[in-house]
C-alpha cells in the first residue's frame, strides 16, 4: 500500500522565501541555513574523465513549453564543470500556465525526466510565471533594521493584499553609480502569491526533489551575466528573454537589476501567426518559423531562402517583431524619464536569451532597428562538460535560466 503522501508544513513557504544575505546577488527567496551539496564523495573517472569531488544541487527551469535541467561540479582541478543537463519537451496540451491538463500530466513527466538523468535531492527552481511581481522601491534614509517595515508598508499600500497571502523579499541596491536615487534608498522587491509557491513546491516534492529556494528568472539571467562578466559597471544593460510562451525585457544598471517586465510577443505568437496565416498545423508552422527566420528579409540569404513559404514567414512575423521593438523602446522611455528623471537616456547593450532568441536574422533586426550591439549570450561558454553533446548555440539559449539557478550552488 503506498505511503500517504505528508501535506506541506504551513511554514515551509517563510522557510524558502527568507532572506540570509540582503546585499548580495540573487539572494532572494533563499532557504535558510547552510546550503547542502550532494555527492561529496568524489566519482571514479571514466574514460580518462577528470574526477568529479563535489555536485551541486542542479537548477530546474519549468517552462511554457518544455522543462530545462542543469547540474554543475567541481573536478579535482577546482574547476566548474557541466555535468548533467536536460531538456524536456511538453506536448500540446500540457504548454502553457493554467490548463488543467498541464496539471495533471506534468508531475508525471518531471518524474520521468529526474529518473532518467540521475537528478534528485536537493535543486533550486524558478518562481512560477505571472505569479510574481518586480517593484523598485524608494524609501527615504533611515536606521537599517526599519526599512524591513517600510516595505511592508509599501507593499500592502501598492497592493492592497494581505501580507499572509503575499511572500515577500527584496534587495537593497548597492550600485555606486545609482545617482538617479539621489539621497533615497533603493530597494527591488519581489513578490509571490503563497498559493502558487505552495503549489510549486507540491510538484517538485511528489518526485522526490527539495527546493533549496525559489528565485526568480531575471535574476538567474542577471547571475549568468555577473559570472561570464558580460555587463561592465556604469553600463546600461538590456537582457531579453525570448521564451516560446513569455517574453520578458530586464533593465541592468551597474551590475544591479533596475527594473524588469512582460512583453506581449512571444514565440509562440509568431508561430500562431504563421499557422493561421498559411493555414497550416501548429508544429508546421513551428518547424517553418524556426527554418527561415527573416531569413527573407537579407539579401545575402535570400539566394538560398527565395521560396514562397520564406517570403511568407518573413512578412507574417515582422510586424509582430516591430511591435516588439516598439514595447522595447516604450519601456525603456518609461525608466528613463519615470525611474531616473531623464539621468539615463541610452542603453550601450542588448543581450538575448531564451528558445526564440534563435530566430534566424534576429539579432541583424534589433541591432539596426535599436541601434545597439546586440549579442544572444552563449551561457554555457564558461564551463567546461563532460559531454560533448553539453554544448552549442541552441543550449546555451535555451539553457539560460537553469544554469542561472545552477550558479546559486557555488556562490
Amino acid at each position: 500500500m503506498p505511503q500517504e503522501k505528508q501535506p506541506l508544513k504551513s511554514d515551509i513557504v517563510s522557510s524558502i522565501f527568507s532572506r540570509q544575505v540582503k546585499k548580495r546577488l540573487s539572494s532572494l527567496f533563499i532557504h535558510k541555513g547552510t546550503k547542502t551539496t550532494l555527492g561529496e564523495a568524489a566519482i571514479k573517472p571514466v574514460s580518462g574523465l577528470p574526477i568529479i569531488k563535489k555536485r551541486f544541487p542542479f537548477g530546474l527551469d519549468i517552462g511554457t513549453n518544455s522543462i530545462k535541467a542543469l547540474q554543475l561540479a567541481c573536478d579535482q582541478c577546482g574547476e566548474i564543470k557541466i555535468v548533467n543537463l536536460a531538456i524536456e519537451e511538453l506536448p500540446k496540451e500540457a504548454q502553457g500556465h493554467n490548463s488543467e491538463e498541464r496539471k495533471r500530466i506534468l508531475p508525471e513527466i518531471l518524474k520521468k525526466l529526474v529518473n532518467e538523468k540521475g537528478l534528485k535531492g536537493d535543486c533550486f527552481a524558478i518562481a512560477p510565471y505571472l505569479s510574481f511581481k518586480v517593484n523598485l522601491i524608494r524609501l527615504p534614509q533611515m536606521p537599517e533594521h526599519e526599512i524591513d517595515k517600510a516595505i511592508r508598508w509599501e507593499i500592502r499600500q501598492m497592493f492592497q493584499a494581505d501580507l499572509e497571502e503575499i511572500s515577500l523579499d527584496y534587495i537593497i541596491l548597492q550600485g555606486q553609480s545609482l545617482k538617479f536615487l539621489g539621497p533615497q534608498i533603493g530597494v527591488l522587491a519581489v513578490t509571490a502569491l503563497k498559493k502558487d509557491i505552495f503549489e510549486n513546491l507540491a510538484l517538485l516534492e511528489s518526485v522526490g526533489l527539495n527546493s533549496l529556494a525559489i528565485d526568480i528568472e531575471p535574476l538567474a539571467d542577471l547571475a549568468v551575466l555577473d559570472y561570464a562578466r558580460k555587463a561592465s559597471p556604469d553600463e546600461v544593460t538590456l537582457f531579453l528573454d525570448f521564451g516560446a510562451g513569455k517574453t520578458s525585457l530586464s533593465i541592468i544598471y551597474d551590475n544591479e537589476l533596475i527594473s524588469t517586465r512582460s512583453l506581449n510577443v512571444t514565440g509562440n505568437s509568431l508561430t500562431k501567426a504563421v499557422s493561421e496565416y498559411c493555414n497550416i498545423p501548429w508544429e508546421e508552422a513551428e518547424k517553418l518559423k524556426k527554418t527561415f527566420g527573416l531569413a527573407a528579409s537579407s539579401t545575402e540569404q535570400a539566394i538560398t531562402a527565395s521560396s514562397d513559404k520564406a517570403i511568407q514567414v518573413r512578412n507574417v512575423i515582422l510586424p509582430l517583431l516591430e511591435n516588439m521593438v516598439q514595447d522595447i523602446e516604450h519601456t525603456f522611455k518609461y525608466f528613463s524619464y519615470q525611474v531616473t528623471q531623464s539621468q539615463i537616456t541610452r542603453f550601450e547593450k542588448v543581450f538575448l536569451s531564451g528558445g526564440s532568441a534563435r530566430l534566424l536574422g534576429l539579432p541583424v533586426f534589433l541591432r539596426n532597428r535599436l541601434n545597439a550591439d546586440v549579442q544572444a549570450i552563449d551561457s554555457l561558454a564558461n564551463f567546461g562538460s563532460l559531454e560533448p553533446s553539453f554544448k552549442g548555440d541552441d543550449l546555451s539559449c535555451r539553457l539560460n535560466v537553469a544554469l542561472g539557478l545552477a550558479l546559486r550552488g557555488i556562490e
